[in-house]
């Protein structure tokens, strides 16, 4: 959860590894460049959404303004598709 985390994540080459990204609507555009450049490269699905970072953070349980969630496990990231 979070830009820095979730981009940390890209780049890990096993483990939890993000199969989509979930982009607030309310990012800057240094942090969608940011997170367009590294999905593109990593070859992972991103998805910027019609919701602010505090729904996104508010959304996944937590109090703060998330700009970027990283779904890897494929079934999940798949019914989340679904439902956007």
């Amino acid at each position: 959860m979070g830009v820095p985390m979730t981009c940390e994540a890209l780049r890990k080459e096993k483990g939890n590894i993000p199969v989509l990204v979930l982009e607030a609507a309310d990012t800057s555009d240094n942090t969608h460049k940011k997170l367009t450049d590294k999905c593109a490269f990593y070859k992972t699905e991103l998805i910027r959404l019609e919701i602010g970072g505090e729904q996104l953070g508010a959304a996944v349980g937590k109090s703060v303004y998330l700009g970027a969630v990283g779904i890897a496990d494929k079934g999940l990231g798949a019914l989340v598709k679904k439902y956007i």
